[in-house]
């Protein structure tokens, strides 16, 4: 989820996925629509690999941000456009 709600604009799950096999860490290789398919009352753009996804509402992101709302739901996710992968295009 910090992938989505962190990065600087919404990016579509085609992007987000070709980020994500990037990541140094194997564990984290894994496709974004196994997380947000079943996200689609919270998060627009679930349905497509185009469209960009984000939040319905801002609420949500204060939620998964914010322990006192969240509790065991917590995201502590990194800056994600300080940790992004790169890649060098040939």
């Amino acid at each position: 989820m910090g992938q989505i709600l962190d990065s600087a604009e919404p990016l579509p799950l085609d992007a987000l996925n070709f980020m994500r096999s990037c990541f140094p860490d194997q564990r984290e290789h894994y496709k974004v629509e196994d997380i947000v398919g079943h996200m689609g009352s919270l998060l627009s753009g679930t349905a497509n690999s185009y469209t960009p996804i984000q939040p319905l509402h801002a609420s949500f992101h204060d939620f998964l941000t914010d322990k006192s709302f969240s509790g065991n739901f917590l995201s502590k996710f990194r800056r994600c456009n300080a940790t992004l992968p790169l890649r060098h295009f040939e």
